[in-house]
């Protein structure tokens, strides 16, 4: 009986022996080191993106590109509006400070309304500095005239005193400027008829002046005219 049972045993630590041979076998076939689970380099994923995650990538960015357009062409739009009416008000401020001017222009001795295509001067109301608080306008002059080395449009202000030591306040109306150009509208008694002079010099008042402004901004050039009425004008 003892000999039947030592056999049995046998037997069995013989066939477990032979079990684990056929696992180690089997490890080494699939390339497993100790400790890993066999066959795991067969499933292990390869570094790298598919082509649906690639086509989704590329979506994606030219979605975002999309917008970010939009929104960068929506920014530089409200930028270029916003800059065109804080110009034409700018031209709006000026047209208003010349033409109250001309409307105050009257008739002083040894003053008189002077102008060429790119200037004009004549006799107005200023305000003297040194009248402050009070600010009373008296007896002046003022030139409006186009600098073309600054490309700007300037105004030089003499009041009762600048009309005789020839020193005046000058100031920049606008900046950015291509072209200003004064014409002079009056009766012509030779034709009789009315006509536009390109500069004046006959000792009077025109009936009306024209002034047209061309202004560079954001590489477009913009247009301004008005004609401005001269009330004592003859």
């Amino acid at each position: 009986m003892c000999f039947i049972r030592s056999v049995r045993k046998s037997s069995f630590f013989l066939y477990l022996k032979g079990v684990r041979e056929k696992e180690s076998e089997k490890y080494k076939l699939f390339g497993s080191s100790k400790g890993n689970i066999p066959g795991l380099k067969l499933f292990k994923r390869r570094a790298g993106f598919t082509l649906l995650e690639l086509l989704s990538t590329t979506a994606l960015m030219v979605v975002i590109g999309a917008a970010l357009y939009a929104v960068l062409s929506n920014g530089i739009d409200v930028w270029k509006r916003t800059n065109e009416e804080i110009l034409e008000e700018k031209v709006s401020i000026f047209f208003e400070k010349i033409a109250k001017d001309m409307r105050n222009t009257f008739s002083y001795k040894g003053v008189e309304f002077l102008g060429e295509q790119d200037s004009v001067s004549f006799p107005t109301l200023v305000i003297s500095p040194l009248s402050h608080p009070n600010l009373v306008a008296n007896v002046g002059k003022v030139n409006y005239f186009f600098d073309k080395k600054t490309q700007t449009v300037k105004v030089v202000k003499f009041d009762i005193s600048g009309l005789y030591t020839g020193k005046g306040r000058e100031e920049v109306l606008l900046k950015n400027v291509k072209l200003l150009k004064f014409r002079f509208y009056s009766y012509d008694p030779q034709g009789k008829e009315y006509f536009w002079y390109k500069n004046w010099q006959k000792g009077t008042f025109p009936l009306a002046v024209g002034v047209e402004i061309i202004i560079v901004s954001s590489e477009k050039e913009f247009k301004f005219e008005r004609v401005i009425q001269i009330p004592i004008g003859s």
